[in-house]
């Protein structure tokens, strides 16, 4: 299954949970309004939020192919992305539909406009049903990426490509399971994060915690409200996170000669109760910090690790869906998967 009824909780934005069985009942709902045929192109043209999921998962059990687009495209480039797959619908936000309807004039198409924010009202409560996985050969996601060189490339990924990775970091390896509470808060239009902060975690059923912005109070606030274990990021996050810490730990000497001990003994149990405060500021829960998009420094990772939190890198890139290598929990070897 893709998506199951389950007991607990699977997406949280602010003080606002979604059960499975609601979330499951909402995409049946925002499914009612897809008058269109399956295998069509579907974009998603929108900021991070609860709907975002909601016309994702509604699309694929429609048997469409999602194409998440950046929400802060301009509008020459949405309409590249427009004209090259014609898409049969567009899910926007109030935010983002006079960019995206400027870019319907400029691409010359005529896609079906459907506003997240005022979907909801317009669902139909209906009984939840699982989503199964769709065959193997199915194309779920087309992501546009412009790689090095020339306009942006849609990457068709299929079912298959998806269930690899899923199960690669749910069986094989088991960093995701159902207790684990994953922080979403990079852009879901790019396949790092989609993948890891969200399709990886429902498939397995665990807990998805949006934050409202990117904005560091939120970030912390989010993090200490909601017990979270697992964040994903990009090295230039955890660079940003790294200076504020270690600028702390530099002020002061007792606290320099601290960190210096705990880097000699290297004990992740030591650590932790060295550092507490600094965990504490994390929410106290966090056992994963995982890292990809690019390299990161071999200073900041040794640093975190110093602090007592463990760092899983991964290589890899769009087409591979995204992973191609990355370090196993307790095994980690900095600068190498």
């Amino acid at each position: 299954m893709l998506l199951q009824p389950r007991e607990n909780t699977a997406l949280v934005w602010n003080e606002q949970a979604v059960s499975y069985r609601e979330l499951l009942s909402r995409i049946e709902g925002y499914g009612q309004q897809l008058l269109v045929e399956a295998n069509e192109n579907i974009v998603i043209f929108s900021e991070n939020r609860l709907e975002w999921v909601y016309a994702f998962y509604a699309g694929l059990k429609h048997g469409c192919t999602m194409v998440p687009v950046d929400f802060m495209g301009s509008v020459d480039d949405v309409a590249y992305i427009l004209g090259d797959c014609c898409p049969a619908i567009v899910f926007c936000s109030q935010d983002t539909q006079a960019v995206m309807r400027q870019a319907i004039d400029k691409a010359g198409v005529n896609p079906v406009v459907l506003i997240l924010d005022e979907m909801a009202d317009q669902a139909t409560p209906v009984e939840p049903v699982p989503i199964t996985m769709p065959p193997a050969d199915k194309i779920l996601l087309l992501i546009y990426t412009s790689g090095t060189t020339g306009s942006p490339k849609g990457v068709m990924l299929s079912s298959e490509n998806l269930l690899a990775n899923m199960e690669s970091v749910s069986e094989e390896v088991a960093i995701f399971t159902p207790d684990q509470r994953v922080l979403v808060l990079l852009p879901l239009h790019h396949i790092f994060p989609l993948l890891g902060s969200m399709v990886a975690p429902l498939y397995t059923g665990g807990t998805c915690v949006f934050t409202p912005s990117m904005a560091s109070e939120d970030i912390l606030t989010t993090l200490q409200d909601h017990r979270i274990t697992l964040i994903l990021g990009v090295p230039r996050f955890y660079s940003l996170i790294h200076k504020s810490i270690l600028d702390k730990i530099k002020a002061r000497l007792v606290t320099r000669l601290v960190f210096s001990l705990a880097g000699l003994i290297q004990s992740p149990s030591f650590s932790r109760l060295l550092f507490g405060k600094v965990h504490q500021r994390f929410g106290g829960h966090v056992r994963y910090m995982v890292s990809g998009g690019a390299k990161l420094d071999e200073t900041v990772w040794q640093d975190f690790v110093t602090l007592g939190f463990e760092i899983l890198e991964g290589y890899g890139m769009t087409e591979a869906a995204p992973m191609i290598a990355f370090t196993r929990p307790g095994q980690a070897r900095i600068g190498s998967p």
